[in-house]
């Protein structure tokens, strides 16, 4: 019994030292390509803030391509057979996620702030940036490839933790770590039980867009998210509330799909 349950976590160790090297790879990629792109951005007047965008871009195309994903992965990106009502709690999730969690992740130490390291960059191409390229790339790497490998050997909840924790650690801003992990619980969720990427992209955009918005006009510490009246209290405790009973109506969802799929 000791040997089986031994042959078991040999290869989870691989599979979680894989993630941790395709991880490693990347911010090596990127650190690489800024060095190499500095004088073609220069040539060009790119910003420093758009070549180093350009090059987080560049680095998961690369390390996605060198993954060569199977024909499922192809699959479950333009696999769109999921409930029509699934993409309107979509929204609402995001919207609800917002509100719930940035006036958590205000209160946490900040690395760097974001708003003053994309300042010279326009709110459209932020917005644009973070709806488009990003949720579609992350989701390929984080969800179809490593939460993909992590489900051929662990089960649906530990696949689901250990993404949701290397998805908020290669964010390295403790309030985007928070949000992150949360959020990429939610993506792993979402992709486990639809088996599409697609719904994980509308939320991952939505949620980018809303937070774009949010950083460029006000500040999550300032007095929107740092009231502490009352009525704020009511206000989040009811937010709170939508949330939980949005994520178990999403679950109802499923088990009906699920029901009627089986008959």
């Amino acid at each position: 019994m000791e040997t089986e349950n031994a042959g078991k976590e040999i290869p989870a160790a691989k599979n979680f030292f894989k993630a941790v090297t395709l991880l490693a790879s990347f911010f090596l990629l990127v650190t690489l390509l800024n060095l190499l792109l500095y004088f073609p951005a220069k040539f060009f007047h790119l910003l420093p803030d758009l070549r180093s965008l350009f090059s987080q871009a560049l680095a998961l195309v690369i390390l996605i391509f060198l993954q060569k994903p199977q024909a499922g992965l192809c699959r479950t990106f333009f696999n769109v057979k999921a409930p029509v009502q699934l993409y309107f709690i979509i929204v609402l999730l995001s919207i609800l996620l917002m509100i719930t969690m940035l006036p958590l992740v205000s209160k946490l130490p900040v690395i760097y702030d974001a708003k003053e390291a994309f300042n010279g960059l326009s709110l459209s191409f932020l917005v644009a940036y973070g709806a488009l390229v990003v949720p579609i790339l992350e989701e390929i790497f984080f969800r179809g490839i490593i939460l993909g490998d992590f489900l051929r050997i662990y089960s649906s909840k530990k696949a689901i933790i250990y993404s949701g924790i290397l998805f908020g650690a290669v964010h390295i801003n403790p309030p985007m770590i928070l949000f992150a992990f949360t959020g990429g619980l939610i993506l792993g969720w979402l992709y486990c039980k639809t088996g599409t990427l697609v719904p994980c992209i509308v939320l991952h955009a939505t949620t980018n867009a809303l937070n774009g918005v949010i950083y460029h006009y006000l500040s999550p510490s300032g007095a929107i998210f740092g009231t502490h009246g009352f009525l704020y209290v009511i206000f989040y405790l009811v937010s709170l509330s939508l949330l939980v009973a949005s994520l178990i109506f999403t679950n109802r969802l499923f088990k009906k799909e699920e029901l009627k799929e089986a008959l």
